[in-house]
């Protein structure tokens, strides 16, 4: 698989110049370690409502949406979200919906230089993790289609979202293998930068918020 990196890691090192890999008090490990905790509380909460979406899937979705230009208004993502789910979340789903949003415009306030994919553990089996992978870049571009009011795409916008597109087809293509794990590092360590050129471009900043806790 190639991919067109040239547009994004411009962008990326600009941000190596501002920030540290990690948010402060915070290492790559732990902040991984919160994304999979993250992602087990949704699995639990989905399948609790028996809903047919993957914890990744929604993620991809808020963060499309976010790119996009949707901002962080709660109520519009809770509706976005209603529409998704094919219903009204439930109470719980619902607190825990809107915690993930402010975790997200916690994380896009702080200026932050790769975002954190909701995905399973680096223990899970690598065709699950794959899997997961594909269904984050299935959910953002959807997100990002629904939510976008731009007539245009720069040509680096649309390098990145057929980049997307054609990871969302990773899973049937990574072996259990040494070479399997690298590939799928390597293509998880661009999708934690990719978006960020389409923020740049069609995104609102939003001001800094504290940070909230799923429920």
């Amino acid at each position: 698989m190639v991919l067109h990196r040239a547009a994004v890691l411009g962008y990326e090192t600009t941000f190596y110049a501002r920030r540290p890999m990690a948010p402060s008090g915070h290492t790559p490990g732990s902040i991984m370690s919160t994304s999979s905790s993250a992602y087990n509380a949704f699995a639990a909460l989905l399948a609790e409502a028996a809903l047919p979406i993957s914890p990744a899937e929604l993620h991809g979705h808020l963060l499309g949406r976010v790119c996009a230009g949707s901002g962080f208004d709660q109520a519009e993502w809770l509706q976005a979200a209603s529409e998704l789910l094919g219903g009204e979340p439930g109470e719980r789903l619902g607190a825990a919906l809107g915690g993930l949003l402010g975790m997200v415009q916690q994380d896009f306030g702080a200026g932050e230089m790769a975002v954190v994919l909701m995905l399973p553990n680096d223990d899970a089996p690598l065709a699950e993790r794959a899997a997961a992978l594909g269904q984050w870049c299935q959910g953002f571009l959807a997100g990002f289609g629904l939510a976008l009011r731009s007539p245009s795409l720069s040509d680096e916008a649309d390098e990145v979202l057929q980049d997307i597109a054609a990871i969302a087809q990773v899973q049937g293509a990574l072996e259990d293998s040494e070479d399997g794990e690298a590939d799928y590092m390597e293509v998880q360590e661009y999708l934690r930068v990719a978006p960020l050129l389409l923020f740049s471009e069609f995104g609102k900043v939003p001001a800094p918020a504290e940070k909230p806790s799923l429920h």
